[in-house]
């Protein structure tokens, strides 16, 4: 700013206006109020081409196809505005065009897909031809004897609904690898996270596809949770992506944390029994007569699996005729945890405040707080440490921002926990 006096309003603002100017040029090496455009031509070329709706013709034209893929590929899906350029190029491509989708999706979201299959399920028949009728498994739905896979073209309603809900997701939360299979045997959603391989499998159902993906999340829920009217194809997006989002910190530290549920990983049923021990000897105690039958007994009879934690198969096991001398909260709890695990109904019974089950693929025993539980999103946040982030990851960065409110409201300290780490990235 000029140092001699000055004489009049007018003065004072044109020196106030040339000094911010000035500061400005000096920040960023331009002069005048435009800044440069310094996006690549094809980039800037798809923008206008969305913009104007002609971007699906263009894609046809050969050479706006070169310069767009050229583009694509020195692109960098790390940076939000050019992957939302990138994300354009993938809805707008043909959508009989298998391949080239494949690859935009790969190059959009850092993330490859391995492969691309369509399963059919044979039907499990019962009684005799030509009666015969499709069995059904212990819950009712349909049963099936063989699983056939093949590889396909992915399906474009699945690739777009996918696209959709990552576009709002950043690259570091994506798995590195993709296994897509679509199946038609319900309308169910499925998939699975393996952080050895940093991959996802997304088993989707065709049948869904077909209808616009509106299958609830509801049966991994109970009325009234905030996942239960959710889509599930959505959630199971987000799920599998919040499992990446677990390796960034120590997640286990927030789930260990009283704002996300004080989890016990315990192990075996014996370190359970172990660590509910005057529980235990309540009901060795209640079960005996004159000593009768002794404890290594009864301890055998609770853990042999094929009682399931059964009173009933228990006191037959045991020759106890009255079996409501097991009757006791501890063998409650264990067959609803050991049986049921995180579907474990409404009214689930705790212990000194905690419940317990066995989750995961070892089958490991786990507990946490009831009154943690008491504020879940879905029944499936507590199946695991694991599942309890990525439940809670899925509710928190939601496209609904009703959910993700209530994530916030029910788990008040998890939201900061995840904000304090940038793992709160909608909305």
């Amino acid at each position: 700013m000029s140092s001699r006096p000055i004489s009049s309003v007018r003065e004072v603002l044109e020196s106030i206006a040339g000094s911010v100017k000035t500061t400005v040029e000096d920040l960023t090496g331009e002069t005048g109020a435009q800044a440069t455009d310094t996006k690549p031509k094809a980039q800037k070329d798809v923008r206008a081409a969305a913009e104007d709706g002609t971007l699906a013709a263009k894609l046809k034209d050969p050479t706006f196809l070169k310069e767009t893929n050229d583009w694509l590929k020195a692109a960098d899906p790390k940076d939000p505005a050019q992957r939302a350029d990138m994300v354009k190029v993938l809805k707008a491509l043909d959508r009989s065009n298998d391949a080239a989708r494949k690859k935009v999706f790969e190059l959009t979201f850092d993330s490859k897909i391995d492969s691309s299959t369509t399963r059919k399920y044979v039907p499990r028949m019962t009684g005799k031809k030509p009666n015969q009728t499709q069995a059904k498994n212990s819950d009712g739905s349909p049963a099936y004897n063989e699983i056939f896979d093949k590889a396909a073209a992915l399906d474009p309603a699945a690739l777009d609904a996918m696209t959709d809900v990552m576009a709002q997701l950043p690259t570091r939360h994506m798995p590195k690898r993709w296994n897509f299979t679509g199946q038609d045997a319900d309308d169910n959603t499925r998939g699975s996270y393996d952080d050895r391989s940093d991959g996802a499998d997304l088993a989707f159902s065709l049948k869904d596809s077909a209808k616009g993906f509106a299958q609830e999340y509801a049966s991994n829920c109970l009325p009234g949770d905030p996942l239960a009217k959710a889509k599930a194809f959505d959630v199971i997006i987000r799920h599998e992506c919040g499992h990446k989002a677990s390796t960034e910190g120590d997640f286990e530290g927030l789930t260990k944390s009283p704002g996300g549920g004080k989890w016990v990983e315990h192990g075996t049923i014996e370190d359970v029994l172990k660590a509910l021990a005057p529980h235990y000897d309540k009901l060795v105690e209640k079960a005996q007569e004159k000593g009768i039958p002794a404890e290594p007994a009864i301890r055998a009879a609770i853990l042999d699996p094929d009682n399931g934690y059964d009173a009933a198969m228990i006191a037959a096991a045991l020759k106890i005729q009255d079996a409501t001398r097991l009757d006791h909260p501890l063998l409650q709890m264990l067959g609803q945890g050991g049986v049921k695990g995180y579907q474990c109904g409404s009214t689930p019974v705790a212990i000194e405040g905690r419940m317990y089950i066995v989750g995961g693929p070892d089958a490991r025993w786990f507990s946490f707080e009831k009154s943690a539980w008491d504020k879940r999103v879905s029944l499936y946040q507590y199946a695991t440490p694991n599942e309890w982030f990525a439940e809670f990851y899925a509710t928190a960065n939601n496209g609904d921002a009703k959910l993700r409110e209530e994530a916030k409201k029910r788990y008040p300290d998890a939201w900061k926990w995840l904000n304090d780490r940038n793992c709160i990235v909608v909305g």
